[in-house]
């Protein structure tokens, strides 16, 4: 199971309130815990980063 903190649709100050709740969680680890953990981070984001690339590329793709 799948736990969304930001679901599609919801606003920008969602997004913002799940950035700065991730800083205030980082700040506690020592410097190479947190590299760790930002780099899980990047690294779950990476698909849903390409699903979203290929989707801007469709809508680029003109409709004749």
């Amino acid at each position: 199971m799948t736990h969304k903190l930001v679901e599609p649709g919801d606003d920008a100050r969602a997004a913002e309130r799940l950035v700065a709740l991730i800083t205030r969680y980082a700040v506690r680890f020592d410097p190479v815990d947190r590299i760790t953990f930002y780099s899980g981070i990047v690294r779950g984001l990476a698909p849903i980063r390409a699903e979203l690339q290929t989707q801007m590329r469709a809508d680029d793709i003109p409709k004749d």
